[in-house]
């Protein structure tokens, strides 16, 4: 339950759409559920996990949701949407502080930018990005490694990322289509300028691949905007928005894809 007018009061189901999930479950448990999340925000569906076998979370769709989720369903179009921000287990709230704003320091850093593995594996229910299809996908890099320099890419320039996506099975007669998203990390040198705190890693870049017959190529981009962070004048401490500039991460990033173990690395000089 929630509305422009209050904040909701936990993270999960509200008491009567459990009661309604329950009795389902308890009317008809042989029988392959799905449960279809309308909602602004991420909504923490734990409660429920062993009584649905899939989840769709949906957002605000409008008018021709009903329309969309039926053709999704029956699998007459593939399911290729991520998941755009982290949905965490309800106990995640009482270990944050909601009182303090910063998102990388404070009781628990929050995100998948910030958050250690150890804690993401004790709070996070679906991390950022995480989405199922009809069919099941491979994803490898092209190329192992990459570089470019510093003033190329203050000068416009940008560095082309290619990978080869294939279907492996399917499980409806949906045409194939794949969300593919490109993430960096690394313990880059300049991420210190001025005190910044270390990011797990963060998304470079997104693609999307339809109509895949075998395999197809998905071909990301990361510019100057992916590869440097603000820095403000004084320092991390200062925290601020108006007085600083962006500045490029010169150093060495490791280069990870969705549906993918392959890695490759990219070098900024």
């Amino acid at each position: 339950k929630e509305g422009e007018q209050h904040d909701r009061a936990a993270l999960g189901l509200a008491a009567d759409q459990l009661a309604l999930v329950q009795a389902v479950h308890a009317a008809l448990p042989r029988v392959k559920k799905a449960l279809v999340v309308v909602s602004g925000g991420a909504v923490s569906t734990e409660q429920v996990e062993g009584m649905v076998g899939a989840t769709i979370w949906s957002g605000k769709a409008g008018m021709q949701a009903g329309a969309g989720l039926a053709v999704l369903l029956y699998g007459d179009a593939e399911f290729s949407g991520r998941v755009a921000a982290t949905i965490y287990k309800e106990e995640w709230a009482a270990a944050s502080d909601f009182t303090d704003s910063a998102i990388s320091g404070g009781k628990q850093p929050r995100g998948y930018r910030y958050m250690a593995a150890s804690d993401a594996q004790q709070y996070v229910l679906y991390p950022f990005g995480t989405g199922l299809s009809y069919h099941s996908y491979s994803t490898s890099f092209d190329e192992p490694r990459y570089t470019i320099s510093a003033d190329a890419l203050r000068s416009g320039g940008n560095v082309t990322i290619s990978a080869t996506v294939a279907v492996r099975r399917g499980e409806a007669s949906a045409t194939p289509a794949r969300s593919v998203l490109l993430f960096l990390s690394g313990d880059v040198a300049s991420d210190k300028m001025g005190g910044l705190p270390q990011r797990v890693e963060w998304l470079g870049d997104f693609a999307k691949v339809k109509g895949v017959g075998g395999s197809s190529v998905a071909v990301l981009t990361l510019g100057v905007d992916a590869l440097s962070r603000w820095v403000p004048q004084g320092g991390a401490a200062s925290r601020s928005f108006t007085a600083g500039s962006y500045q490029v991460q010169t150093g060495s990033y490791r280069l990870r894809l969705t549906d993918s173990s392959d890695t490759a690395t990219l070098t900024v000089t």
